[in-house]
């Protein structure tokens, strides 16, 4: 009895690690999938850009393309500026939304928004270094919280757009459904998505 329950043990553990192996291996593969998907995305938006020295008259294209690859229900593309007052300002210029999301093209708070806010100073900071700024609605300040909450985000990835080396705006990605941990393939995408811009921005200046 007690060499059987000692195998029986043993089968047991084997098949406990046989099934995390198996797991492992099949997330590793659904990641390398994701990579390959988000590569060809930032591919087209490179192709895209290249096609013609306005990149405004692809940038919808781009938005929607990115946004589908990443699974998420917003793309948008801020413009930083200053008011008369000399005032740091931040207007949404364009968006992709995900069918069944409204619009916040049109939404006052998203234009002349000011920059210099209390509570976001950390990240700020984090962009202006060229950081990313990923996270939930439950892992931000009390203040980010409270804006997520009453615009219905429940999680974001944004990062910064470089021109001549000084910051012009920032591109994001909003998910309205669920909490999600962004992965580094979706950290990467964005980067290399703003970086792309800011050289199709950049190029459109220089001409």
């Amino acid at each position: 009895v007690a060499v059987q329950a000692a195998l029986a043990i043993d089968k047991s553990r084997l098949l406990d690690k046989l099934t995390q192996e198996l797991a492992e291996r099949t997330q590793i593969d659904i990641d390398l999938r994701q990579r390959e998907s988000i590569l060809e995305a930032v591919t087209f938006a490179a192709e895209e850009f290249l096609k013609t020295p306005d990149w405004r008259s692809m940038i919808d294209r781009v938005l929607e393309r990115l946004g589908m690859t990443m699974g998420v229900t917003h793309v948008y593309l801020f413009e930083d500026h200053i008011d008369a007052a000399g005032e740091p300002l931040t207007s949404m210029r364009y968006e992709w939304t995900a069918s069944g999301h409204a619009s916040d093209l049109g939404n006052p708070e998203f234009q002349n928004s000011k920059i210099n806010e209390d509570g976001y100073e950390s990240h700020l900071e984090a962009l202006r270094r060229g950081d990313v700024r990923a996270g939930n609605a439950s892992t931000f300040n009390s203040i980010e919280k409270r804006a997520m909450d009453r615009m219905g985000v429940k999680a974001i990835l944004e990062g910064p757009i470089f021109v001549n080396q000084a910051e012009w705006g920032g591109i994001g990605f909003d998910d309205m459904e669920s909490e999600r941990k962004w992965t580094s393939a979706e950290e990467d995408a964005l980067k290399i998505a703003s970086s792309i811009l800011g050289g199709a921005i950049q190029r459109e200046i220089a001409e």
